[in-house]
């Protein structure tokens, strides 16, 4: 080739890059350049042919500014979202009805409603329709956690002393599923809190290596305000674990529930003096409750 066309050509190369790099990403247009250089006059009029069809018919391929990576976990690696997706969240904002309620059944047929909040929203909405299939989602979903509780109760009733510590597991989490969905009335939420607590008192003593059922039992009492028993709880643990910075927490947690003013200055005096490196929350307690750290 006669270096005087190569040089025309090479810059008609360069010119397609710099007009076709507004229009897509990066990588389509370094591939179209590849070709257009790699075959001259014929790829860059099929090119050409080819962006005035898609300007005819309004496509305009997939822009940078149209995608925003975001980091995953490792083991997802990277993830590329659309830039215009509605967060479910932020969809009682919109005040298009229309387009509402298509974005929320929407989210309704592809089961990404997970959130009770979002339904409980919605169930207050202004559009009819919109409450209708949250109230209706929100009586499924009971429905559905109150047969799974059922059976499990009755599975407990004949279970095997190796079966029961799972089956307990499994009870204690559709509980918690039951009462963080704030689904049933208030009388059904306070037996179903009592249940828990008796089926989390019952896995502390199976695993007593475990403290976090005994933790989320003493709480769980003093939130249904049941202090003497929450305190029994907490004395038992704190014999079996006289070093453990989380139990002692616990003790001035009651005292402030119960506003016992003695009962916070105790607690403080015995959080200052465990012989460990405290928490940043026991700090933060001991700085808010009993002056300096």
């Amino acid at each position: 080739m006669d270096m005087k066309y190569f040089y025309i050509h090479l810059a008609i190369t360069l010119l397609y890059f710099a007009l076709v790099g507004w229009r897509v990403n990066f990588r389509q247009a370094a591939a179209e350049t590849i070709l257009v250089f790699s075959l001259p006059v014929i790829g860059f009029f099929s090119l050409l042919i080819w962006h005035a069809l898609c300007y005819r018919y309004q496509y305009r391929g997939i822009r940078p500014e149209d995608l925003v990576e975001v980091e995953t976990t490792p083991t997802m690696g990277r993830m590329t979202y659309q830039s215009d997706i509605v967060p479910l969240r932020d969809m009682q904002l919109i005040s298009d009805n229309k387009l509402k309620r298509r974005l929320f059944m929407t989210a309704i047929k592809q089961e990404v409603v997970d959130n009770p909040e979002i339904l409980r929203e919605a169930i207050h909405d202004k559009d009819r329709e919109i409450t209708y299939y949250a109230v209706s989602l929100m009586t499924a979903r009971a429905e559905k956690i109150s047969s799974s509780l059922f059976e499990l109760e009755k599975e407990l009733k004949n279970a095997r002393d190796d079966e029961e510590e799972t089956l307990l597991k499994e009870y204690a989490e559709k509980l918690q599923e039951f009462l963080k969905g704030r689904y049933g009335d208030e009388e059904q939420r306070e037996e179903r809190k009592k249940v828990l607590l008796t089926v989390l008192e019952r896995l502390a003593a199976k695993l007593p290596n475990q403290s976090v059922y005994r933790e989320l039992s003493i709480r769980l009492a003093i939130n249904l305000r049941e202090y003497s028993h929450a305190e029994d709880l907490i004395r038992q643990a704190r014999k079996e674990s006289p070093g453990a910075e989380n139990f002692v927490r616990l003790s001035l947690e009651l005292a402030v529930a119960r506003r016992d003013r003695s009962g916070v200055d105790l607690a403080i005096h015995d959080l200052k003096a465990l012989p460990i490196k405290l928490s940043p929350e026991a700090l933060t307690a001991i700085r808010y409750w009993g002056g300096a750290a």
